[in-house]
């Protein structure tokens, strides 16, 4: 972390450190510190599809879905072809009560790399969600 503040100290527009300081913050669980460096990442350059992809995933974990859908299709917009970012989207559909685009979103995910886990896992849960909400409504 030290040698990352020394080079943030002499170019403070370089994102990709600021990106490398919001992983170090991310992997010592300091989530908000973390979410903060990505940002500053995407401020001096908004296209950087892995600060994108990592304040989607912060932003979603913190419980801020809206800024995570954000981000998510702003990155997708870069990278149409990513089975990982249209699977984040698909969890933050969800948790947005959004099950139906949430839905889309995994099958997207699922075309694009059939089996992938991460869709897999997230599809299961939505139709849960989806199967739960039915048999609430139909009592």
């Amino acid at each position: 972390m030290q040698s990352t503040k020394k080079i943030l100290l002499k170019n403070p527009e370089y994102a990709e450190a600021w990106a490398g300081k919001g992983s170090v913050l991310l992997a010592l669980d300091r989530k908000e510190e973390a979410l903060e460096a990505h940002l500053s990442a995407l401020k001096i350059r908004p296209d950087y599809l892995e600060a994108l992809r990592s304040a989607g995933n912060l932003f979603s974990r913190l419980g801020r879905f809206e800024e995570a859908l954000t981000a998510y299709d702003t990155a997708l917009k870069a990278a149409p072809e990513d089975p990982g970012l249209w699977a984040g989207r698909g969890l933050v559909l969800s948790e947005l009560d959004r099950q139906k685009e949430a839905l889309q979103s995994c099958n997207r995910a699922l075309e694009l790399k059939p089996g992938f886990p991460p869709a897999l896992e997230i599809k299961v849960e939505i139709l849960s969600r989806i199967s739960k909400e039915k048999a609430k409504t139909s009592r």
